[in-house]
């Protein structure tokens, strides 16, 4: 489930943030936001499933999903970039798309997207994923599961800490010739670089990103 997000340059939010207790209403008047919620939640759903182009243009014109900061010298100006931070408690026993499966160590992960929007030389508008990183949430500073989940079950949904682990799941990296994003295997710390949005079968590091997306698909307006 997903427990905390954060949005900012999606439509009307601007550092908007928000914490998901096991049962959430979302309530409010017209206008104030909750389709724009649920949008949100929406695209990240689909950009788990298709490119990022066809994402944005379901819901409509790419520059409109970027937040509108008004009129400045007869120009509308918008944010340059969205940014999605989203905290999510997963099952401990997890199987993909693929019919692997596994146990995870960590069940607290932090999931962060940036896309941008840029103009190349011709005037055309592309969309370019920033950044990219999937993390695990350190036991000593995630007092949501202290606070939402009965100490009497708590190790159903996580172990008792041992070890550390130092280096993100997911972390794009930006060098000549285009981004990477490197997948860091959970057991022998393997690391294997792809570059971004080419498709391949997954690792077993990527196979936690999938299991996180597979979660969003579950958000449905």
């Amino acid at each position: 489930m997903i427990t905390r997000i954060k949005i900012d340059g999606f439509k009307t939010f601007h550092n908007f943030e928000m914490e998901f207790s096991p049962l959430t209403v979302v309530a409010g008047l017209n206008a104030s936001g909750k389709s724009n919620l649920f949008d949100a939640l929406q695209l990240l759903s689909r950009l788990a499933e298709t490119e990022i182009k066809k994402a944005f243009s379901e819901q409509r014109e790419s520059s409109e999903l970027f937040t509108n900061f008004g009129e400045f010298e007869g120009e509308v100006l918008y944010a340059q970039q969205l940014e999605f931070e989203v905290d999510m408690l997963v099952n401990r026993s997890v199987k993909d798309n693929w019919g692997g499966e596994a146990t995870l160590k960590y069940t607290r992960l932090r999931y962060q997207l940036i896309i941008r929007k840029e103009v190349d030389e011709r005037g055309i508008e592309h969309l370019r994923v920033q950044k990219e990183e999937l993390v695990n949430l350190k036991h000593n500073s995630d007092d949501w599961i202290q606070r939402f989940i009965p100490n009497e079950v708590i190790v159903k949904w996580r172990q008792a800490p041992t070890g550390k682990r130092g280096k993100p799941y997911i972390k794009t990296e930006h060098k000549t010739g285009g981004a990477l994003l490197p997948f860091r295997k959970t057991a022998k710390l393997e690391e294997k670089k792809r570059p971004l949005m080419r498709s391949r079968r997954p690792c077993s590091a990527e196979r936690i990103r999938l299991i996180f997306h597979m979660y969003l698909r579950f958000v449905r307006k």
